[in-house]
């Protein structure tokens, strides 16, 4: 019969879902072999938050095969987005007195059981309060990590954290207390829709005591990192390129009232052929882009603007390591970060003349 058979568990898996009734199965399944595999000794359970789902994501996740592991769905209330199926989650855990929550998402194709281990053991073991992912990508997969995601908060939070976006991690107790002890209104903004990611990792970095990990820098990461080979990216060059070029022509004017006049200049500078941002140009926009975003009534133009110049800024990533190894990728990708953290003074600098 599916629901809770006890009053407590010590691990939760938490699966956020809506629509996801094509998916959702195979990643139940998985996760309860996980649960069984690495932890016979725990008491475990599965518990789907769901958005109100239309295509009986319920009934598929009920009809799994979990071996033995309890199985709950339920339709969380609020704000509709990951952040509050989330919320939702962690606050029946606290209710279970689980140690740790292992959050998957309920359209991955790639999981392991070995996920489960990864993302939960650092709790018990190595006093983890947080563990993000480690995950193997393409080197033209996940380039919003890669050029903004990683680097930035890197550079603002002193902490390297490959994955500070990953849809999948591992929350401890402190964590878990410190989450649902925020504010109404924090729950309320965007963290409830599309920020939840980032922003638990960046609570984390702040909050917690106990210590950081990362599943597979600075924060350890736990086993060895999956051998495998990415799944192939295609990426299409000249369009990247021409989508920079005609983005910096339609919105010249805002160009130079949010970037200022020699970074504009840069810009207009770049032809329809080779609109394209290096990493030294890249690192100035965004930190302008930033110290600008406290303005809310800026929001919306300052991200139209960043969509153009991002293209740009993988253009550029692309072009200069087509021949290139997967590690010496990932190489350019640390160099970048480098030149954030190296430029943080700058970003200070605007942020403190922005606010006067």
């Amino acid at each position: 019969m599916p629901g809770l058979n006890h009053k407590s568990y010590d691990i939760v898996v938490g699966i956020p879902s809506y629509n996801n009734s094509n998916t959702i199965k195979y990643v139940v399944e998985t996760a309860a072999k996980g649960l069984g595999q690495f932890f016979p000794s725990l008491r475990g359970c599965i518990i789907n938050s769901d958005g109100g789902s239309t295509d009986n994501t319920e009934e598929v996740f009920y009809s799994a095969s979990s071996s033995g592991t309890d199985l709950l769905s339920f339709r969380y209330r609020g704000i509709s987005g990951k952040g509050s199926a989330m919320r939702s989650i962690m606050e029946k855990a606290l209710t279970l007195d689980a140690q740790a929550v292992v959050f998957l998402d309920s359209d991955l194709r790639s999981v392991e059981p070995f996920w489960i281990d990864r993302l939960a053991r650092p709790i018990f073991e190595k006093n983890a309060a947080y563990v993000t992912p480690y995950y193997i990508r393409h080197k033209y997969d996940g380039t919003i990590t890669n050029s903004i995601c990683y680097p930035l908060t890197t550079a603002l939070y002193g902490k390297k954290i490959r994955q500070p976006i990953g849809g999948d991690f591992g929350v401890g107790r402190e964590m878990l207390d410190y989450y649902i002890s925020v504010s109404e209104e924090t729950w309320k903004s965007d963290v409830s829709r599309f920020g939840i990611d980032i922003w638990m990792t960046t609570s984390a970095i702040n909050e917690a005591r106990g210590s950081i990990y990362q599943a597979a820098f600075e924060s350890p990461i736990y086993g060895e990192v999956a051998a495998g080979v990415p799944e192939s990216v295609e990426v299409d060059l000249g369009n990247m390129i021409l989508k920079c070029y005609e983005g910096i022509k339609e919105q010249e004017g805002f160009i130079g009232e949010i970037l200022g006049s020699e970074i504009s200049h840069e810009l207009f500078l770049l032809g329809k052929a080779n609109a394209m941002i290096d990493d030294d140009l890249w690192v100035r926009i965004i930190y302008r882009i930033a110290s600008r975003y406290r303005n809310v009534a800026l929001r919306k133009r300052l991200i139209e603007l960043l969509v153009p110049l991002y293209f740009g800024r993988v253009a550029s990533f692309v072009s200069r390591t087509g021949e290139m190894t997967q590690e010496d990728a990932e190489k350019e990708t640390d160099r970048l970060l480098e030149k954030f953290v190296n430029a943080k003074d700058e970003l200070i600098s605007i942020w403190e003349k922005s606010s006067e």
